[in-house]
């Protein structure tokens, strides 16, 4: 998905992006869809591991994209931005009106936020756009062209890795295995529960135990289905977690990992 939103950022045209623009950007659409809250969840994580070469500034969050050696101006300047009235402006629009004036922030600042404002209009004098659209890539690589593997290294480097990849993607279990389980260690397993919030279904019970959600713990803690689970994992051991949750399997597994 964080491919689909670089693909939107960057101005990029297919089916996808032209729907998405069509009736969320373009204001077509009465309401958000569960497809759209998705996206836009992702939007502030793009932001924080992508930077941006001005052009006209059109496209690029006045104080949520890095677009100057002070990084994120949000973060660089928290006073001033706790007095900002617009925060989703871009710098085309920051620029073109001479700066921040009096009608974008609150009217009584801080001796903070006065210091703020006083250098970012330094900065800002010395910001000259261009005609051309901006340009955006990843940071420590810079081309437009994202690949998969790239993000994940981007998004990862600052924890050392994803949580238990090692012993998901080393081991000897069939691909498919090793799919599922990633896929629900990050809480993105197709439950009734989830399905329902998507509405593409009336109930998110579990079919084996009425009046319960069906959700990724459920699945591990209901008495049947742990069991069985259990029994073919070994887990009749004294580290075993003694409620079989996706938290708890993934400390027993470390448990294991760090004892053997």
């Amino acid at each position: 998905m964080m491919k689909h939103v670089h693909k939107l950022f960057t101005g990029e045209s297919n089916p996808w992006t032209d729907w998405i623009r069509f009736w969320y950007d373009e204001g077509r659409a009465d309401e958000d869809t569960p497809c759209w809250r998705d996206i836009k969840k992702l939007i502030p994580e793009y932001r924080a591991i992508t930077a941006v070469a001005l052009g006209d500034g059109e496209t690029t969050s006045f104080w949520h994209d890095t677009w100057s050696e002070a990084g994120i101006l949000r973060d660089a300047l928290p006073a001033l931005y706790s007095h900002c009235l617009d925060v989703h402006a871009t710098v085309a629009e920051v620029v073109a009106s001479g700066g921040l004036q009096g009608n974008d922030l609150q009217p009584r600042l801080t001796a903070a936020a006065t210091a703020d404002l006083g250098l970012l209009g330094d900065a800002l004098a010395e910001v000259a756009l261009r005609p051309e659209s901006d340009e955006r890539w990843l940071q420590g690589h810079r081309s437009n062209k994202v690949r998969a593997g790239d993000l994940y290294a981007v998004l990862w480097a600052p924890i050392g890795g994803p949580p238990l990849s090692d012993i998901n993607w080393d081991s000897f279990a069939p691909k498919k295995v090793k799919v599922f389980f990633w896929i629900l260690r990050h809480g993105r397993t197709k439950t009734r529960g989830s399905l329902r919030r998507h509405g593409a279904i009336d109930s998110p019970d579990c079919p084996f135990c009425p009046g319960t959600p069906e959700e990724e713990n459920h699945l591990f803690s209901a008495e049947a289905i742990a069991r069985h689970l259990q029994a073919h994992l070994g887990l009749w051991v004294c580290r075993a977690p003694t409620k079989l949750d996706v938290e708890g399997l993934k400390l027993w597994c470390q448990t294991v990992v760090d004892v053997n």
